[in-house]
């Protein structure tokens, strides 16, 4: 549960801070609460397919988002252009980690430590640092 809300309020302070991500925090909040209430409940509920469900479209949901790119700004200042489809991926990156952390059941300190650090990345550089994923650890 630590490392799904660590995520997604990671997303959501820096995503949000993007005017083509300002209303992501919602898609984002439905999307955790979903991931926790499924990591809560055990594979032999009965009531497990109507979670799963509802993980799936809040992923689904999280995952369709549509930035609203902004004009740059007219001025003498330079404006930081944050790449949309870098902000996208890291999203879909996002949302598959807490899909494992969720179905695992268990922490993943460093996986989250570093998806953490890319969107921090991302939003002072308005880049993700691509690197080639691993295995959640």
């Amino acid at each position: 549960m630590r490392d799904i809300d660590k995520i997604a309020q990671a997303m959501t302070l820096n995503f949000t801070q993007i005017p083509a991500f300002a209303n992501i925090a919602a898609p984002i909040l439905d999307f955790a609460t979903a991931a926790k209430i499924k990591a809560e409940t055990l594979r032999t509920d009965p009531d497990i397919f109507d979670l799963w469900a509802l993980l799936v479209t809040a992923a689904e949901r999280l995952a369709n988002f549509a930035p609203q790119p902004h004009p740059a700004l007219i001025s003498n200042t330079a404006v930081l252009q944050h790449s949309l489809s870098d902000g996208l991926q890291l999203i879909r990156n996002g949302r598959d980690l807490v899909f494992y952390i969720a179905r695992a059941r268990t922490p993943m300190p460093k996986s989250t430590r570093e998806y953490i650090e890319r969107c921090e990345t991302y939003l002072s550089t308005g880049r993700s640092p691509m690197t080639p994923a691993p295995l959640p650890a």
